[in-house]
């Protein structure tokens, strides 16, 4: 490949010369894959080879995302962390719950500007049971801890979330 972009004369052909373009053929030909594999692992939707390291990068897996098993959620994980810009609405609350799994709605309360209501899907409760419960067990545990540390995390500093899980 490299011999055609020779200029032509004597001193350029020979097959010494040719065998050092040729070896410099494969390894620029190795480089160039390797090169378009770069542009695949860019991208999150696409990333193996790099996942780990994007994942630290952004910080994955969280308290509140959690960890994930195959890759193919890792991706998915990865590409919602990066494309949470950020937002004071309701409406990306429950975007960012959405890519996470979660179907929720908001409700604000008008005259409270500063509160508002997250309203999910009844998750399962764990209740304290005379003979298999110990001592030091709670007495009952309701909600989604993931959900509520996403929401927190997200919301305006300056606001409070009040989850309400519906039956």
């Amino acid at each position: 490949m490299l011999s055609q972009f020779l200029p032509t004369g004597p001193i350029w052909e020979g097959d010494n010369l040719n065998q050092i373009f040729d070896s410099f053929d494969v390894e620029l030909n190795r480089i160039e894959v390797r090169a378009q594999n770069l542009v695949v692992e860019s991208n999150p939707q696409t990333t193996v080879e790099m996942l780990v390291a994007k994942e630290t990068e952004a910080g994955l897996p969280d308290k509140c995302v959690g960890a994930f098993g195959s890759i193919s959620t890792r991706q998915l994980a990865l590409l919602a962390k990066w494309r949470m810009t950020g937002g004071a609405t309701a409406a990306y609350l429950i975007d960012a719950a959405a890519t996470q799994g979660f179907t929720i709605t908001i409700e604000s309360n008008p005259p409270e500007i500063h509160h508002f209501n997250v309203h999910a899907p009844t998750v399962a409760t764990t209740l304290f049971r005379a003979g298999e419960s110990v001592a030091g067990d709670e007495l009952g545990a309701w909600g989604d801890s993931r959900l509520e540390c996403l929401i927190l995390r997200l919301k305006p500093a300056h606001t409070n979330a009040v989850f309400i899980y519906d039956l």
